[in-house]
């Protein structure tokens, strides 16, 4: 299995790699052959939709499939990022949703199938 962690600086981003390849143990999953492992792929600054092309255009050139996306970044700050956008919304929303949309067809080719369901309790 492989974990590809994305983050704005690669410097960072290889160094959480290699924490999260130290403490996991290097034995392949129940039912797989393949090890589990962390890689730093490309920096991705949500803030920046340019970045989040570049990140994608990288994913999409090294893998055929991608199994689960998970976005979570968020920041709680004011201002204008690089593409004139509202900082907080470009970085928590707008990052988001385009990355997903960039990989949506990877998440399609993946065998696994997984829902997400959002909801809340009403009486």
């Amino acid at each position: 299995m492989l974990f590809l962690h994305a983050c704005r600086s690669r410097d960072k981003g290889e160094k959480a790699a290699k924490l999260i390849n130290s403490k996991t143990p290097s034995s392949s999953l129940p039912g797989s052959t393949q090890l589990g492992k962390a890689v730093f792929l490309h920096p991705l600054d949500l803030s920046s939709l340019e970045s989040v092309k570049s990140f994608a255009n990288v994913f999409t050139s090294k893998y055929e499939h991608l199994n689960i996306l998970v976005n979570n970044a968020g920041i709680n700050s004011g201002g204008k990022s690089i593409d004139n956008l509202d900082l907080c919304f470009q970085t928590n929303f707008v990052g988001h949703y385009l990355l997903t949309r960039l990989l949506l067809p990877h998440l399609l080719k993946a065998k696994n199938t997984f829902q997400s369901k959002i909801g809340g309790i009403a009486d």
